[in-house]
């Protein structure tokens, strides 16, 4: 018992840690700090779960979820905040550099994230829905 709320409390941890760097990322974006951040919030990623924005490009789109999973942290709202993250990543790195390969791999594991949760979560989200078919249209 004593061990399974150790886990809890590990997983929301991950949550806040993933809703902060979202939230960071939004809100730096319009200040023009967008690459300080996106590199602090990548080491924080990498304490937290162990990978960083780097290792999970890295990472083939086979296998990506299973990899992320191994992870213990990681939850359906964790994966969640995740996919936001990267598609804020992509999406800013899209509009410097239009077409280039880095967004498209962001855009990639995003598409494998948001088709994981529309396979697993019990509850349909229309949002979601138009990601994935936003994503697919981009890759």
């Amino acid at each position: 018992m004593e061990q399974r709320d150790y886990l809890k409390r590990q997983i929301d941890q991950l949550g806040l840690v993933l809703a902060k760097i979202l939230s960071d990322l939004l809100g730096l974006k319009s200040q023009g700090q967008f690459a300080e951040i996106v590199e602090e919030s990548g080491r924080i990623l990498k304490n937290e779960l162990g990978y960083s924005f780097n290792d999970m490009l890295a990472l083939p789109n086979e296998g990506f979820i299973e990899n992320l999973q191994k992870n213990k942290k990681i939850n359906l709202e964790n994966f969640s905040y995740l996919a936001e993250i990267l598609l804020t990543l992509a999406d800013e790195l899209n509009n410097e550099h239009p077409g280039n390969e880095k967004s498209k791999n962001y855009y990639e594991k995003c598409l494998k994230i948001y088709e994981f949760l529309n396979d697993t979560d019990l509850t349909y989200s229309y949002d979601r829905r138009l990601k994935i078919d936003r994503l697919k249209a981009l890759t």
